[in-house]
């Protein structure tokens, strides 16, 4: 999971997909955002379908800030076990 700042000039907003080629205008009141994003299972991923990967984005209004990482995936000793932790 991670947060960043987006400045919006245009008061137009495109969000694309990873596989798709147009991507989808949304209406805002042009300033600054900030914006999290949120995904799983991207090992599971391929370049065609569904391959189990998601993601969730979401943004508000904020003041501009640095780019953080909340949360990252740690590969775990045991075979088929992940362990997420928390970035403080």
């Amino acid at each position: 999971m991670t947060e960043a700042s987006l400045e919006i000039k245009s008061g137009v907003l495109r969000v694309i997909g990873c596989l798709d080629d147009t991507g989808e205008d949304f209406d805002v009141a042009p300033g600054s955002y900030r914006v999290r994003c949120c995904h799983d299972n991207l090992a599971g991923g391929n370049d065609v379908g569904d391959g189990g990967d998601w993601y969730v984005v979401q943004f508000w209004p904020a003041p501009m800030a640095e780019a953080v990482v909340l949360k990252r995936w740690e590969e775990s000793i045991y075979e088929n076990t992940l362990v997420t932790s928390t970035v403080k």
